[in-house]
């Protein structure tokens, strides 16, 4: 069984200090194709790093319900690499992961202050 994640950035602009909330990450995927058994569930794992061997265990104790394709990843920094997969888990046992997909919220620039601003007095 093999699940494809589509990752989805949610979080503020960093445009209204006093109304800024924490940054997430919506992730999605989709069913496996045909699976031999019917998942019991799905389990979301995390790193910063895209190879398999930096993942730890799933961001969850339990698998996610079977029905459930989405999961929010919240209190994100700014700067840094997330890379996320998916498993499948099954009565028999986990599936192989997902693809892994990375992102990093880069927060926008404010623009630079106009320079040389002069006035000409007509009277």
């Amino acid at each position: 069984m093999r699940c494809f994640v589509r990752c989805l950035l949610l979080g503020t602009l960093g445009l209204f200090p006093a109304l800024a909330q924490s940054l997430s990450l919506d992730l999605a995927w989709d069913y496996p194709t045909a699976p031999s058994i019917p998942q019991t569930g799905f389990f979301v794992y995390r790193s910063t790093a895209p190879d398999l061997a930096s993942f730890g265990g799933p961001l969850m104790s339990t698998p996610l319900a079977p029905t459930l394709r989405a999961y929010r990843d919240t209190d994100l920094l700014e700067n840094t690499r997330y890379c996320y997969y998916v498993s499948a888990v099954s009565l028999v046992g986990e599936s192989l992961p997902s693809n892994v997909a990375c992102f990093t919220f880069v927060p926008p620039v404010v623009p630079t202050a106009p320079t040389g601003v002069r006035g000409v007095w007509k009277p």
